[in-house]
């Protein structure tokens, strides 16, 4: 008894970038849809056949290249290209590396 969503595509007047999502009206359409999509990510397969894993994950926008693809994981946020992880991987280092720095700072004063 989910109620009917309208999708349409929206444009993005900071980056320019295209996005296809729901037309949400109120808070709790945003309810509802995080509801539904968390039920529609875990359902089981209907058919035996289908392959479950192919069942599974939702589709995001990479971070660094902007491309759609199928997260496989809840904490998902990059695609597996290979110039997507490495520019994961200098976001994390640089994070790690401020957290360190600024925790060197507190621990000075």
């Amino acid at each position: 008894m989910f109620p009917d969503f309208r999708m349409r595509l929206k444009l993005d007047k900071k980056t320019g970038k295209v996005m296809y999502g729901a037309d949400i009206q109120s808070v709790f359409d945003i309810c509802w849809y995080t509801f539904s999509r968390m039920v529609a990510d875990v359902a089981p397969p209907v058919d035996e056949d289908l392959n479950y894993f192919e069942s599974q994950g939702s589709i995001l926008s990479c971070l660094a290249c902007g491309k759609y693809f199928v997260r496989h994981s809840s904490r998902q946020l990059y695609c597996n290209n290979w110039d997507c992880q490495a520019e994961r991987n200098r976001r994390n280092r640089r994070a790690s590396y401020a957290r360190k720095k600024a925790k060197e700072v507190e621990n000075k004063e």
